[in-house]
């Protein structure tokens, strides 16, 4: 369920019909060493924090992970780095790469050219997501928070060009699009192989190579649908509503804070998100829905819906299955970003944080099934790589699906069987 934005699967689509709209270069990159300097002002923050320890300078730094090269360093030095950088205030900080957001802006303007920032899932989580989405609220406007994508495999994204200063990016997929290194301290002296290479932001050849690009879209027409390069099922998750009961926990909070209002019972909701129903009531209701699910609190107090976590550890654990969690970050990221990676934290474990995939336009994810509440879902890509499968919820129970499968329940086992059948479809 998406309480922001919905989009829908468009199925009609016509492999080979050259008369389709030649699609748009969709250009991916990364947030830290491309837009912000992380490295230069972690070096920074630890020596004035511990001027008498030993550092590696950034002429000295090499590979990605700067913690374990600072922990081999001397003992105790790769915590101390850590404090630094998952405290609070730290990334909502960071100086910009010069010329990054004038560059993202311009590229953003292009009539042939998508945008998108995308950064990891994985680390401490208490104040980095919500402080990416402030930086980039800051310097580049709050319309930009639509274009950010929270992910830890990047292969599982749907585009055309990543720019990452990363040497090697590896995953679940093999990915197609080209990968152009943007240089930085620590992968200077890295070889990167026959990719191009990005110095910075400002000579402006960034935007030679995007035009190169676009035009190669162009003359290749690829808007065929893009074919999964994975040994693996990968099984694409929605959260609300699938995974946790986001309509009872809402109906519930709405009545404890506005007794005196009108209110829609759940076998009465109709439609995906309840601000459309509820503004029926009054244009005043708009804003009271949006205030009940942007609370502090809001999603860490959301029931499981039965059966599902075990369903998705029992599934994950199945040979050559992938299981990744999609959620559209909630209209408000205050508390919304940290509280779904609590959720998850603590009904399937830490290790399933690097498996949530927080983006708004889920068909530019990668995948072979998605189940999801939502009976129509589009964007950007007209053909999604996933087959949908809408799992029954309140708000859909006397929808018409047209020709996609329906997921009951996770509790009586019927989701095996669909697994089997798709997986004896794709072999």
């Amino acid at each position: 369920m998406a309480a922001a934005s919905n989009y829908s699967n468009n199925k009609s689509c016509t492999h080979g019909n050259t008369s389709l709209k030649i699609k748009k270069l969709k250009v991916f990159i990364d947030f830290e060493n491309v837009l912000c300097d992380f490295e230069g002002s972690l070096l920074k923050e630890y020596r004035k924090m511990y001027p008498k320890e030993p550092f590696i300078s950034l002429e000295q730094r090499k590979g990605l992970n700067i913690k374990q090269q600072y922990a081999e360093l001397g003992v105790g030095l790769g915590e101390k780095l850590l404090n630094i950088y998952s405290r609070k205030g730290f990334i909502r900080d960071l100086p910009e790469i010069p010329g990054s957001c004038e560059a993202l802006q311009a590229l953003n303007r292009m009539v042939n050219v998508e945008v998108f920032i995308y950064s990891s899932t994985s680390g401490p989580y208490n104040y980095c997501l919500k402080e990416k989405c402030q930086w980039v609220e800051e310097h580049l406007g709050i319309e930009w928070l639509q274009k950010i994508v929270f992910v830890k495999d990047l292969t599982l994204i749907n585009c055309h060009v990543v720019i990452d200063d990363r040497v090697q990016i590896k995953g679940v997929n093999k990915p197609k699009w080209e990968h152009i290194v943007f240089q930085a301290c620590h992968n200077t002296r890295s070889n990167s192989g026959n990719k191009r290479k990005l110095n910075n932001w400002v000579d402006g050849r960034w935007r030679h190579i995007v035009n190169q690009l676009a035009s190669r879209l162009y003359l290749l027409k690829q808007n065929l649908k893009v074919k999964m390069a994975s040994d693996s099922l990968i099984v694409l998750i929605d959260m609300d509503m699938v995974i946790c009961d986001f309509e009872q926990n809402f109906l519930r909070d709405f009545r404890n804070k506005y007794p005196d209002l009108k209110y829609v019972p759940l076998p009465k909701r109709v439609g995906e998100d309840p601000v459309i129903q509820y503004s029926k009531f009054g244009a005043s209701y708009e804003n009271k829905v949006v205030s009940v699910y942007t609370a502090l609190g809001f999603y860490s107090d959301l029931p499981e819906i039965p059966g599902a976590c075990s369903a998705l550890k029992e599934l994950n654990e199945m040979e050559g299955v992938e299981v990744f969690i999609v959620s559209p970050p909630v209209v408000s990221y205050e508390f919304g970003l940290k509280e779904k990676c609590q959720w998850i934290d603590q009904h399937l474990g830490m290790s399933w944080v690097d498996r949530m995939v927080h983006i708004c336009d889920k068909t530019l994810i990668h995948g072979h099934l998605l189940i999801d509440d939502a009976i129509k879902i589009t964007g950007a890509e007209e053909c999604p790589t996933w087959e949908h499968v809408v799992f029954t919820a309140c708000h859909n129970v006397g929808s018409s699906i047209g020709n996609l499968k329906r997921l009951e329940n996770w509790t009586d086992g019927s989701w095996k069987k669909l697994i089997r059948d798709f997986k004896d479809r794709k072999h």
